[in-house]
């Protein structure tokens, strides 16, 4: 229920977005593809005492998947009928 009563570029939004534990207040980053990313934290509710000011809805952190040894691939599809 709390949220940005304005569009205006210099606000800030009320959920903190950290990627990596790294605040940013741009929401492009939420929109990283899943193949890059390992888990997404979901925090609801007033965060400051864990994550400081611009928490008042709650925070979401995105950590990203880290290399290693094994080789590893993704495949999608999606397949329809025009109906």
């Amino acid at each position: 229920g709390i949220g940005r009563l304005t569009n205006a570029i210099g606000t800030d939004p009320s959920v903190a977005l950290y990627s990596d534990g790294i605040f940013s207040n741009s929401m492009a980053d939420a929109s990283t593809p899943s193949l890059f990313i390992e888990r997404t934290e979901v925090l609801r509710g007033p965060q400051g005492t864990l994550y400081g000011r611009n928490s008042v809805g709650g925070a979401m952190n995105i950590v990203s998947k880290r290399p290693s040894e094994d080789f590893n691939g993704e495949v999608r599809a999606m397949v329809g009928n025009y109906d």
